[in-house]
């Protein structure tokens, strides 16, 4: 984990600490279709499948929620699942 904490830089939320975590809060779905040709091979040109878009604001362990599992939420998407 420490690896990707220097990717993603310091905490959106507190400016402070390392980020950790990536905002798990689903926000919209896309539409991508994934059709195959006769001979077998994805004919991405023509393809759809469904593609959930998160927040990603990058959190520190302290300013993130754990909801489930390595699910996490950032403070903001929190507060507005309260209101």
């Amino acid at each position: 984990m420490g690896e990707i904490a220097k990717i993603y830089g310091r905490c959106d939320i507190c400016h402070k600490r390392k980020a950790e975590f990536l905002c798990d809060m689903p926000k919209f779905r896309s539409k991508m279709l994934h059709l195959k040709k006769e001979n077998g091979a994805t004919d991405y040109e023509n393809s759809f499948k469904w593609v959930t878009h998160t927040c990603d604001t990058k959190i520190c362990r302290k300013c993130s929620a754990e909801v489930g599992g390595d699910i996490h939420f950032c403070k903001r998407c929190m507060n507005k699942l309260r209101v």
